[in-house]
């Protein structure tokens, strides 16, 4: 069977029709995996672009067939969290899943053309997430001349869960409650020491965290504070996603200073988390883990958390002219 031929475009800005169509794309896709199409950075960075913000470094593609339909939509930009590169996702619609290969390729090509060309961009790796990935999305990726860098399991648990009580684990670790306007610094220095060399959490600035303060969903009393003589020692960052039905709780970051590993503080520290969320009536809670991370993935088994679901990361560098093989390079001819 002849597959349709792809159209990929890149769009300068969005207007109503090209709104809505992305827009559209995303609900089926969110209606049909249960889930957001994006991840929460590319998905802020895409909702400012078709609100027609100022998106310095963000990317659009859409991918059509020749009936005219939008069958996926791309978006690149720069990395969360002041990480190093740039970052690229992409969402199919699901009637043109059984052609996801065909239709994420030349998007991808085409967005990765785009970054390559940008002012000493050679060298820079571009990340390209897929959430929910398998084998096929490890083919395609390798098509377009990427290799997996991180895989990311997305864990659950039941609440209440067979979690112990924090005060049995620590009796000396104080856990008290964020304030804002005055742990900012103190929070920063513990986090950006635990996540050392981590590609988006290590590199928070007072920018980052005050971005993310001013998020709606951000209740201070969601990030737990843990101290010993004063002195902070971790925190269990706790957020809740009420566009799942019903809600689930997420342990959103936790971090433990590299002085304090193995003395129980992660423990304790989750352990409040998942208590928290338990008091706000959640019956579910989640977190993602790297799959390297192997002492991290034996401490939440032991408290009750399994595989949900797989993400992953997959990186090239950019180059200023390096198509993949087998693909057609779909950058702009130069004007006669």
């Amino acid at each position: 069977m002849v597959q349709p031929a792809v159209e990929v475009q890149v769009h300068e800005r969005s207007d109503a029709s090209l709104g809505a169509a992305i827009v559209g794309l995303l609900e089926e896709v969110a209606e049909r995996r249960g889930r957001p199409a994006f991840g929460e950075h590319v998905a802020g960075m895409l909702t400012s672009w078709l609100a027609g913000q100022t998106t310095v470094g963000v990317t659009v593609a859409t991918a059509s067939t020749e009936e005219g339909a939008v069958d996926a939509v791309g978006v690149a930009g720069p990395a969360d969290g002041g990480g190093l590169g740039q970052v690229v996702e992409v969402a199919v619609a699901p009637a043109a899943e059984a052609r996801r290969g065909a239709v994420v390729a030349p998007l991808v090509t085409a967005l990765r053309d785009v970054l390559a060309a940008a002012p000493e961009a050679t060298g820079t790796p571009l990340h390209l997430w897929v959430h929910d990935a398998d084998q096929s999305d490890d083919d395609v990726a390798a098509r377009c001349g990427f290799a997996v860098d991180r895989t990311l399991l997305q864990l659950r648990a039941p609440l209440p869960g067979r979690h112990r009580p924090r005060s049995r684990i620590r009796d000396d670790l104080r856990i008290r409650p964020f304030r804002p306007g005055a742990d900012e610094d103190a929070w920063l220095v513990v986090n950006n020491r635990a996540f050392a060399g981590h590609p988006e959490q290590g590199a928070w600035t007072r920018a980052t965290l005050l971005e993310r303060e001013r998020e709606a969903w951000f209740d201070p009393a969601d990030l737990l504070l843990g101290e010993i003589d004063g002195q902070l020692v971790g925190s269990c960052w706790t957020r809740v996603h009420d566009e799942e039905d019903p809600p689930v709780g997420e342990i959103y970051v936790i971090g433990v200073d590299p002085d304090a590993h193995g003395s129980g503080i992660g423990r304790a520290l989750v352990v409040a988390g998942l208590e928290r969320m338990e008091r706000a009536g959640l019956r579910t809670a989640m977190l993602y883990v790297d799959a390297a991370n192997d002492s991290a993935l034996h401490l939440y088994r032991s408290l009750g958390f399994s595989l949900a679901r797989t993400d992953r990361s997959y990186v090239r560098h950019l180059a200023a002219s390096d198509p993949p093989s087998g693909l057609p390079d779909l950058t702009p001819a130069p004007p006669e």
